[in-house]
């Protein structure tokens, strides 16, 4: 690799290294904005609406979480993307919803773990 290219990748590695931390501070939001959503479902407030919400947030996560690093909460807000879609598309009731709020908050748990992580 020539000094051009070396430089390049340094450069590259700052930049990804910038997002990661930017991402990492921005986690509390995530969590908050996920509560929400979760307790919007639980009261039967538009759940429709949320389960979109849902659905778009782990649309984002997903699309840069495994260039930052993290794969295992790449993989679950992809699942959580494809799972929220195939139940909107269909019809909600209780046995189709309940199992899509545990993968919320499992994924919770994993957003929490990053956040604890990032103070220590």
């Amino acid at each position: 690799m020539d000094s051009f290219e070396a430089d390049k990748r340094q450069q590259l590695d700052r930049a990804i290294t910038n997002i990661r931390e930017k991402f990492l501070l921005n986690i509390d939001d995530r969590i908050a904005l996920f509560d929400d959503l979760l307790a919007q479902i639980e009261t039967g407030e538009d759940t429709e609406d949320a389960l979109k919400q849902i659905s778009a947030n782990a649309h984002k996560i997903s699309g840069v979480a495994r260039t930052l690093g993290f794969a295992d909460l790449g993989l679950m807000t992809s699942r959580i993307e494809t799972d929220f879609g195939k139940a909107l598309a269909g019809t909600l009731s209780e046995n189709t919803i309940s199992p899509l709020i545990s993968q919320v908050e499992e994924m919770l748990d994993h957003l929490v773990s990053l956040s604890s992580g990032n103070r220590a």
